[in-house]
This record gives C-alpha cells, structure tokens and sequence, in this order.
C-alpha cells in the first residue's frame, strides 16, 4: 500500500489517539454551555429543513416497498404466503425484483417440510431409536 513504516505508523496512531482525547475532553467541558446547546440546536434545526424534502421524497419512493412488506410480513405470519402470491401479484414482483425474498419464501409449497416427512426420510429415526 505506501512505504511507512512501522514507527511511522505507530506515530501517526499515537498522534490520532492524542487528538481524538484533546476532543473529547474539549467536549466535555463545553457541552453543558448555553452557547453550545443553542449553538447544536440550530445546526440541528438547520440540517432537519434542509434535508426534510429528501427525507419525504424517500420515504413517497419506498411506499410501495414498505406496503409489500407490511403485507408479506401479515401473510407470512399465518402461514399463508401462498395466498399473498395469489391475491397480492404485484406486491410479490415488487419484492421480488428488489431481492427481498429468500429463496425458501419463493415457493413456500417446495419448502415446507411435515414430520411425516422427516420420519419417512429416515433422519430421525436413529435418533429416535437410540
């Protein structure tokens, strides 16, 4: 990567660490000022307005997302993806195509297992016998 070598790194940590403790003490004695509460707040109150419109712009483009996975997420919680994928098509592709399906979810009929199928398979009946 570069040429440094050991010293110089040992150095350069050293000198982050020192700077990293000079700001934090820094911190610390001022944080409870009124100028620095008022100071943060409006730095704070700034950045929310100016990134307000982005965050709501956001949050119209994923509605859809969100709205498939709320939907998913009821479906799947009474075992019934199978309708989701019959009544909810759209909602499916849409999490499809965004890779938010495993894919077990994807055909829930092939991936689901019984006991009776456990037990014929053979897997549980050394354990069972022993």
């Amino acid at each position: 990567m570069s040429n440094m070598s050991d010293i110089e790194i040992q150095k350069i940590v050293s000198m982050y660490k020192c700077q990293r403790q000079k700001d934090k003490e820094r911190y610390e004695k001022i944080k409870d000022t009124e100028e620095f509460k008022l100071k943060n707040r409006a730095r704070a109150k700034a950045h929310y307005e100016k990134t307000r419109e982005i965050r709501q712009e956001r949050y119209q483009n994923e509605r859809d997302l969100r709205l498939a996975k709320n939907s998913y997420y009821y479906y799947k919680r009474n075992n019934n993806l199978e309708v989701f994928m019959y009544k909810h098509p759209e909602k499916y592709e849409t999490l499809k195509n965004c890779g938010y399906l495993s894919l077990n979810d994807q055909c829930p009929s092939e991936s689901t297992t019984t006991s009776s199928d456990v037990y014929d398979s053979g897997a549980v009946s050394s354990s069972v016998e022993s």
